[in-house]
């Protein structure tokens, strides 16, 4: 039978595999498929590292107080190792201000100012800029890199697995059974900064694994045991030789070290490894930007 995905207009069929990125802009999924899609390219350019001089700025009067001092300014780790240091304010609609060469975050102050009071407007430094970082190899700097840190600055609505795992639960029903879905993810550090302990605690596991030993897991909240099902996928589990058996494997290749994916049950891979180009040009894989913003399901052609 073959099948298509309802949520976006290219034909989708059963895929082997997932892979659920959020390098970029928003969480993201590559889903490797048996049918060919189109890959995509993009010309690169490369710019020299600029540093920026370091001068005072006049900044609007609400963003005087902010310390532009390295030490005080919030940072991400892009996919290649590099730091970027950025500021934000408000909340709602993410909006990223990328400067220009020669200039900086600073630039954007009075538009932060501005937009702030209906969005959430990050601004950062891009590499090559202090204080974020400044590799010395022209290799690490190009339009396409570019436009890499600037998705890498927006999954911070993504901030650790409680709210990435999405990206895993709204893209598996198009995957085929034994398939495999990897949540790319490399600024997400954390499991979960409010639950973390209690799903350290259970792990990542299908529904029958909890209902086979509802006495060992009844004093947990609700809201935890379905999160870990609906993260893990739809499973099977033999209480006789305590194996569990899942209907894809979840590996995630974010930030979050080996040993600390192994302890939740799911799987790890270096996100360092992980080029979504490759994945762009591959004709059996299929990428979904903004990947857990949308419920993929299939259905019958």
């Amino acid at each position: 039978m073959s099948a298509a995905a309802t949520a976006p207009e290219t034909p989708i069929h059963e895929y082997p595999a997932v892979i659920v990125g959020a390098g970029g802009a928003g969480l993201r999924a590559a889903i490797r498929t048996v049918q060919p899609s189109a890959a995509s390219t993009s010309a690169q350019a490369r710019p020299m590292p600029f540093e920026p001089p370091v001068t005072s700025a006049r900044l609007p009067l609400r963003f005087r107080s902010i310390s532009r001092q390295s030490s005080n300014m919030p940072q991400i780790t892009t996919d290649d190792g590099v730091k970027l240091h950025y500021e934000e304010a408000g909340s709602g609609t993410p909006v990223v201000f990328v400067h220009e060469f020669a200039g900086d975050l600073r630039s954007w102050d009075p538009q932060l100012s501005h937009f702030s009071r209906r969005y959430r407007c990050i601004a950062y430094n891009a590499r090559g800029y202090p204080p974020s970082d400044v590799p010395e190899s022209f290799e690490r700097y190009s339009q396409d890199r570019a436009r890499d840190d600037v998705l890498a600055v927006m999954p911070t609505m993504y901030d650790d697995l409680w709210t990435a795992g999405k990206g895993m639960y709204k893209s598996e029903p198009v995957v085929a059974d034994d398939g495999e879905v990897i949540i790319y993810a490399p600024h997400v550090t954390e499991v979960s900064r409010t639950h973390g302990r209690m799903i350290e605690e259970v792990g990542y596991h299908c529904r029958d694994y909890f209902l086979a030993q509802w006495d060992r897991f009844k004093k947990y909240p609700g809201g935890i045991l379905a999160h870990s099902t609906h993260v893990k996928g739809n499973g099977t589990y033999d209480a006789a030789t305590d194996v569990e058996t899942p209907r894809v494997q979840v590996t995630l290749a974010t930030g979050i070290s080996k040993e600390r994916s192994a302890l939740v049950n799911l799987g790890y891979k270096d996100p360092k490894t992980v080029d979504r180009r490759d994945y762009e040009g591959d004709p059996k894989t299929l990428v979904i930007p903004r990947a857990g913003e949308m419920l993929y399901r299939v259905k019958s052609t």
